[in-house]
């Protein structure tokens, strides 16, 4: 956990998004003729999800999520398309590898096992994890820093050494987060804040702050109602 300003901002080990896209796709996908439940089990180093499911015979482990959709359920898939949670079907495994690459994460992994069940990891980025183990020492100390002191420099030390590990130069957390934004509301004029937030992981109040900001630097501008409108992006 960080501060950007006032307001805070929370790592997760996971992308929300990537999260959400997996457990949307374990409901539509299973087998409801096994009794099991979906299992999500979290660890220190991962976070798996285990599903029962019903998979073609030619199907393998994906590598880049280019597949075609065969929902095992396309009644249910069907509901989750028109309710607006899936954007189009044999996208799921894609956008999951999409959006941990955006965040600089591991590549999920798929397994079949045993017992026709299907199980997705989320491996958990070194200094992810070595930032975790810091904050836990540090809180179970408290000799001269808060718990939330000590997360807070547990999420600088992973901005750090996540810049580090890519080769590039560090830039302020601020401004990499107003240019995402620009560059998806370039993509979708119609994007909503909290999809932005969804997208980017960070709270709606956190996007509706940097919209504010953009509007302000006049790289931005709001053109229409707040429900009806769009966005237009003026400077790059």
């Amino acid at each position: 956990m960080s501060y950007n300003d006032i307001y805070r901002v929370e790592t997760f080990p996971v992308p929300r998004p990537a999260m959400r896209e997996a457990v949307v796709n374990a409901v539509a996908h299973r087998d409801y003729a096994t009794p099991a439940s979906t299992q999500i089990r979290v660890y220190d180093d991962r976070i798996s999800l285990r599903n029962a499911a019903q998979l073609p015979p030619d199907w393998t482990a994906p590598a880049t999520g280019g597949l075609q959709s065969r929902p095992h359920n396309p009644r249910a898939a069907h509901g989750f398309y028109r309710a607006g949670m899936i954007e189009a079907w044999g996208r799921g495994i894609r956008r999951i590898g999409e959006f941990c690459r955006e965040a600089g994460n591991p590549r999920p992994i798929w397994t079949p096992e045993p017992g026709g069940v299907l199980c997705l990891r989320f491996p958990f980025s070194e200094a992810y994890q070595a930032a975790d183990r810091k904050a836990r020492k540090v809180g179970r100390g408290r000799n001269d820093r808060t718990t939330a002191g000590a997360y807070q420099e547990a999420g600088r030390a992973t901005q750090k050494t996540t810049h580090k590990e890519s080769g590039t130069t560090q830039k302020p957390a601020s401004n990499d987060t107003r240019r995402r934004i620009v560059a998806l509301m370039r993509d979708n004029p119609r994007i909503t804040q909290t999809r932005i937030a969804e997208r980017l992981g960070i709270t709606r109040d956190g996007v509706a702050y940097h919209a504010r900001q953009l509007q302000a630097d006049r790289v931005i501008r709001r053109v229409g109602s707040r429900k009806f409108g769009h966005w237009e992006v003026v400077d790059s």
